[in-house]
């Protein structure tokens, strides 16, 4: 009976990560896995692996786990029903763009609380986002992975709200099915100038 411990072997290789400690994040079809779920798997039903190690490639799967050291993102031919996939061979597009077109649309959308405003709160929140099979976005289910301290639920809700009127993507496809497709976006709300005086600037896409 054979095994993956070879694919472990090279993704433990490939992120640098040796020690039982330093082990990357395992995903298997967008779900976290353990070594041994990993050494379970039959040879003849991977399709893809996939290893990410830079700030910006592992910033989609923190909502998994730990990525301080790196991922390695395996799929297979047996996929749940409720996967979902941080890439699609085809991604979803939305205004018939891509994640580009939904931050612009963001960029013009969002609103600096006044409330944040005059509580001087500021800060970047990096938020987690699914677009469902039907190219929809589920503004309650958004994930927070990243929040300023303090009153920061005047800035989340604020997102929740933009969230929830999004127009619909067309969905991403795996082998030409539809797919849910998970992505990052990181926002910043910034201020300067005194209580009196004070401005504010959105900024979004920037990590």
């Amino acid at each position: 009976m054979k095994r993956i411990f070879f694919v472990v072997l090279f993704a433990l290789a490939a992120v640098g990560a040796m020690a039982q400690d330093q082990q990357p994040l395992f995903i298997v079809n967008a779900r976290k896995a353990s070594l041994e779920e990993i050494n379970d798997l039959n040879n003849r039903d991977i399709v893809l692996i996939q290893v990410f190690k830079g700030d910006a490639e592992v910033e989609s799967f923190k909502h998994l786990g730990d990525v301080s050291n790196g991922v390695v993102f395996i799929h297979t031919e047996i996929e749940e029903e409720n996967a979902e996939f941080a890439f699609a061979e085809e991604m979803p597009k939305f205004m018939g763009g891509d994640l580009v077109t939904f931050r612009s649309w963001v960029m013009q959308n969002l609103r600096y609380p006044q409330e944040a405003i005059t509580k001087g709160i500021s800060g970047k929140i990096v938020v987690s986002f699914m677009v469902d099979k039907k190219g929809f976005i589920d503004a309650q289910n958004l994930l927070f992975l990243e929040v300023p301290e303090g009153e920061n639920m005047l800035l989340r809700n604020e997102i929740i709200r933009l969230f929830s009127k999004a127009p619909q993507w067309t969905p991403g496809k795996q082998k030409g099915e539809p797919v849910n497709v998970r992505f990052t976006l990181p926002l910043s709300f910034a201020l300067t100038g005194d209580s009196t005086d004070r401005f504010c600037q959105i900024a979004v896409g920037e990590l």
